[in-house]
C-alpha cells in the first residue's frame, strides 16, 4: 500500500492534502468504468491522516508524510494483486458503486493485472418491524450462523440459498428454514438411492446454460419433478454429492 501511494504521488495520480493522500480522478478514464452513476467527483482518499478520523494506534501507520491508515479501496486493490491476480473477485451488489469502480481505477492507473470475473451478488434481507431491511453486522440484524446450523443443519441453508438468483434478493424467514430442510432430506434420498441416468443432449445443453448463468433454482427444480421426467446426469449428480457430503 506504501508502494502504490508513493508510485501514484510521483506519477502525478495523487496529492497530499490537509486531511490524506488524495486519488486524482482522470474524468475520461474513470467515467469510461461508470455506468448510470453521475456523480461530480475529483478525488477521493488513499490514505487518511489520523488526525481527520481517529483510529486506534494499532492501525495508524507513520509515514514520510503524517500518521494515517490506508482508505479502503487502497487496501482491496493491495490484497487482489498480491503475487497473482484475481481470478473471481466477489462482493455485493451495492459494492459496484463506489468501491469496486475505485478499485478498478486504481488497478489501471497502476497497471496491474484485473481480475478475470467480477461477481456480485444481492443482499440477504430481514424482517425489521414492517420492511426488509439487508442483514448487516453492524447494524444488528444479523443472526447467529451457528444457531442455525445446530437447528437446521448446513443443508437447509444451502437449499435455501440454491432457491434463488444470485441477482435477487434473499429475504430471509426462519419459519421457512423447516421448508428448505425438508427439500434437503428429498435431495440427500434422491442422491443416495442411487438415482443416476442418462441425460439427453437437448436437456444436457440446458443444464449447461443454468450452471453458467449460475440459475441453480431451475437446477434444484428439476430434483423434484416427475420420476418419469427427471433426468441427471452423473456430473450434476457428483456435484450434488460434494454440496451435501452424501458421499
Amino acid at each position: 500500500m506504501l508502494h502504490y501511494t508513493h508510485h501514484l504521488i510521483d506519477k502525478g495520480y495523487a496529492v497530499m492534502k490537509d486531511d490524506g493522500v488524495s486519488c486524482l480522478i482522470n474524468r475520461k478514464m474513470y467515467f469510461n468504468l461508470r455506468r448510470e452513476h453521475n456523480v461530480e467527483e475529483v478525488s477521493f482518499a488513499l490514505w487518511k491522516r489520523s488526525a481527520a478520523r481517529p483510529v486506534r494506534a494499532t492501525h495508524a501507520r507513520s509515514l514520510p508524510w503524517f500518521n494515517g491508515r490506508p482508505g479502503w479501496h487502497l487496501e482491496c486493490v493491495a490484497m487482489s494483486s498480491l503475487n497473482v491476480a484475481l481470478h473471481i473477485h466477489v462482493g455485493g451488489t451495492d459494492l459496484i458503486f463506489p468501491h469496486h469502480e475505485k478499485e478498478l481505477y486504481i488497478m489501471k492507473l497502476l497497471s496491474l493485472p484485473e481480475p478475470a470475473l467480477w461477481l456480485h451478488v444481492a443482499p440477504l434481507l430481514v424482517r425489521q418491524g414492517d420492511s426488509n431491511v439487508k442483514m448487516s453486522k453492524s447494524k444488528g440484524t444479523s443472526l447467529p450462523v451457528m444457531d442455525l446450523l445446530e437447528e437446521y443443519g448446513a443443508s437447509a441453508l444451502k437449499v435455501m440459498y440454491m432457491n434463488n438468483s444470485k441477482n435477487s434478493a434473499i429475504s430471509f424467514y426462519l419459519s421457512d428454514m423447516s421448508v428448505y430442510k425438508k427439500k434437503a432430506n428429498r435431495i440427500k434420498e434422491y442422491l443416495t438411492a442411487g438415482r443416476e441416468e442418462e441425460i439427453e443432449e437437448h436437456s444436457l445443453n440446458l443444464l449447461l446454460g443454468n450452471l453458467r448463468s449460475f440459475n441453480l433454482p431451475a437446477i434444484v427444480a428439476s430434483l423434484f419433478l416427475d420420476r418419469k421426467e427427471r433426468k441427471l446426469s452423473a456430473l450434476l449428480t457428483k456435484v450434488f454429492h460434494d454440496v451435501f457430503d452424501t458421499r
